[in-house]
């Protein structure tokens, strides 16, 4: 039996299309390897990146470990530290403490001296006195005159206390007529730059000044009586015991706090409803006239009589006849 021939040109075609076939069969072929390596080598790529960042990941966690390791030191170190400071800080309190307390005592001991010169003083003087009776007394008296005539009496001269008494009277005086013409007349000069009114600026000047003498009063008797009562358990002889503690402070007028009675005289005036001020002016400004003012006044109160303002109105400072009794 015999097969059906195939025509010439179907055979071509069929070996074009076989051919053709393989052709592009080798170029995917071909493609695909190609594209395989390429994957290949971007896979061995990507694990070298992959490799890399674990070696950094594993770098980075060995420095995050060593810092955790060096942040836990510092802080048991910077603790330890303030421990120390704390320690530190509480004995340097107490010295300063213990500095004070040996501060303190130096003072003490100070005054303790003070008052023991003050003491030797006083006993010199009575030991002075007792021997000039002991000799008046061993010294054989003088024979009595018959049919003498008598001769007139002769004045009393005045003694040293006295003496002293008087001028002590006239520099203060003297003193407290300076205050009006020196600190009276600056106070006022300064008051004027803030208070338009005359009136009210004298008026200022007389309250400070009857504020003065009030407190340096005052601080005067508190003073006199914690000194009566340290001279008090050491003291004898014919002085009475007021005189002993005023000589003590006419001898000791240093120790009056004057700055006290400044701060006291200046709150008083803050106080006082007849007084009409601009909120900028502070009575400081006039601390040197009241400061002066109580020396002075605390000055008068050891004088017998003391002395002291005679009653003056508002604005009324110095008079010829008003000033000092």
């Amino acid at each position: 039996m015999s097969r059906p021939s195939v025509p010439d040109d179907t055979s071509l075609q069929l070996l074009q299309g076989s051919a053709e076939k393989d052709r592009r069969l080798r170029e995917l072929s071909i493609s695909h390897e190609s594209d395989m390596q390429q994957m290949e080598a971007q896979l061995r790529f990507t694990r070298l990146q992959l490799d890399s960042v674990r070696a950094e990941c594993e770098d980075a966690r060995k420095e995050l470990d060593e810092t955790k390791n060096k942040s836990a030191t510092t802080l048991l170190a910077t603790e330890d530290e303030i421990l120390q400071l704390r320690a530190d800080l509480r004995s340097a309190n107490e010295q300063v403490e213990i500095y004070k307390r040996k501060l303190d005592a130096l003072d003490d001991y100070e005054h303790q001296i003070h008052l023991l010169e003050d003491k030797i003083y006083y006993l010199n003087s009575e030991k002075a006195q007792l021997q000039d009776r002991l000799a008046r007394s061993r010294s054989p008296s003088p024979l009595p005159q018959l049919n003498s005539s008598s001769s007139p009496l002769r004045s009393v001269s005045p003694s040293r206390a006295q003496l002293t008494q008087s001028s002590r009277q006239a520099r203060l005086v003297s003193r407290f007529s300076e205050l009006y013409a020196v600190e009276r007349l600056e106070a006022q000069s300064i008051l004027r730059r803030y208070i338009t009114h005359l009136d009210m600026v004298q008026k200022i000047i007389c309250i400070a000044v009857v504020e003065s003498f009030q407190t340096a009063k005052l601080a005067y008797r508190q003073f006199k009586l914690r000194v009566r009562k340290t001279l008090s358990t050491s003291h004898f002889g014919p002085q009475s015991l007021e005189d002993t503690a005023v000589d003590y402070i006419i001898r000791n007028l240093d120790l009056y706090d004057v700055q006290t009675s400044v701060t006291d005289v200046i709150n008083a005036m803050n106080a006082n409803p007849r007084i009409s001020f601009p909120p900028e002016v502070d009575f400081a400004l006039i601390s040197t006239l009241i400061r002066e003012t109580c020396r002075v006044a605390f000055a008068m109160q050891t004088l017998d009589p003391p002395l002291d303002l005679a009653f003056a109105s508002d604005g009324e400072l110095y008079n010829d006849n008003k000033s000092v009794p």
